[in-house]
């Protein structure tokens, strides 16, 4: 049986499986061309011949799908398979590493579908983290290296890994000095509707409003007044309107003027990033918009909102901030409508400038 050649990955990751590319024998007579239920569908990269003496040779198209010693095939071969990718791991990390770049996402739909192989499974994913150093790394070393008093592995989902590394939600994390997954494909938020745990440990995205870090942090400073940041607030409400669920003060962030936070249930927002990702009909959950009141930004928008609450400058910043929090978890659906926005925002601050100099 030859059933273990990785071709490049050419095919989509939510696209119907391309199938012929394992061929059926029985006692070296070819029973069917393309056997596509010889292995779970995320197996599909796999290409092979499979010959079994077992197989009677009158079988037919029709009864092979319930035929018991295909069924007994197909739980050797995803055994075998699974374990000579966790050999090539073991063996050949430098080459596991190319084969992960090529086919990993086809690891994390195993996840997610196959129950009875989860266990080895998880063993195969790797994922970029805000410790990794641009290398890939495991569950179990993220384990190895999480604090004293971490109990959670968390995560940060974005619309690639740059993104994610510029995520707003790393703020308090950072400060903790805790490790972030990175994680920025479609198939990351599949994976993570049943994949809720790893070895006792709970797997929390970042984005919850209600995250509860180990460790201590001091208190955001602010040179903004209560009434000031009251005034901010209720302007970026009146802006935003039923895009968001709240407009309120941070007590996490430190390097970024805003960050947007949700209080759905986690498995519920990865099931709508992946409507909203594949163009379903789906819209956005409102949540709600953090402001970092000891941000520069955030203080010069509560001036001049102080001054004038119509400054049109504080609608196209408050604007500009949401999509940017959209666009960084890659949901932005036109970003090419924050052209003219960027433009007049540009225009003021040169003009800013210039009146200074």
């Amino acid at each position: 049986m030859r059933c273990c050649s990785f071709p490049r990955a050419q095919r989509g990751l939510i696209e119907r499986r391309v199938e012929g590319k394992i061929k059926l024998y029985s006692r070296k007579i070819l029973i069917q061309e393309e056997a596509k239920d010889l292995l779970p569908n995320y197996l599909r990269f796999l290409e092979g011949v499979v010959d079994s003496e077992d197989l009677p040779l009158n079988v037919s198209r029709e009864t092979i799908q319930s035929n018991q010693v295909l069924q007994r095939i197909r739980r050797t071969l995803t055994t075998r398979m699974i374990r000579e990718i966790t050999d090539l791991e073991t063996k050949e990390p430098e080459t596991f590493a190319t084969f992960w770049e090529q086919f990993g996402v086809f690891i994390k739909e195993g996840v997610a579908t196959d129950f009875e192989s989860r266990t080895d499974l998880l063993k195969l994913l790797r994922f970029y983290t805000t410790k990794s150093e641009g290398k890939l790394t495991s569950l179990a070393d993220y384990k190895q290296r999480m604090l004293s008093d971490q109990q959670d592995i968390y995560y940060v989902l974005a619309g690639n890994r740059e993104a994610a590394e510029r995520s707003p939600h790393l703020d308090p994390l950072r400060a903790r000095d805790i490790e972030v997954l990175l994680l920025s494909d479609i198939m990351d938020s599949f994976m993570l509707t049943s994949l809720r745990d790893y070895e006792g440990s709970n797997l929390r995205n970042i984005d919850d409003a209600n995250l509860e870090l180990p460790g201590e942090e001091a208190a955001t400073e602010s040179s903004i007044s209560d009434e000031a940041f009251e005034a901010l607030r209720s302007r970026f409400t009146a802006i935003l309107g039923d895009r968001v669920t709240d407009v309120q003060a941070s007590k996490v962030l430190r390097d970024s003027p805003s960050r947007l936070v949700s209080t759905q249930d986690a498995a519920m927002r990865e099931m709508s990033r992946i409507q909203h990702l594949l163009g379903q009909e789906s819209q956005l959950e409102p949540r709600a918009l953090e402001l970092n009141r000891g941000h520069p930004l955030i203080a010069s928008l509560a001036e001049r909102v102080t001054r004038n609450a119509d400054d049109p400058l504080v609608l196209a910043t408050a604007e500009q901030l949401y999509d940017n929090a959209l666009l960084l978890e890659g949901l932005l659906t036109n970003p090419a409508a924050m052209v003219p926005r960027i433009e007049s925002l540009l225009t003021a601050a040169v003009q800013n400038a210039s009146e200074t100099d």
